[in-house]
């Protein structure tokens, strides 16, 4: 999976919690 910015990375990280 890619994401375009670190930010998206981190709200999916989040979500995934």
């Amino acid at each position: 999976m890619t994401f375009n910015t670190k930010e998206e990375l981190e709200e999916h990280k989040k979500e995934h919690m």
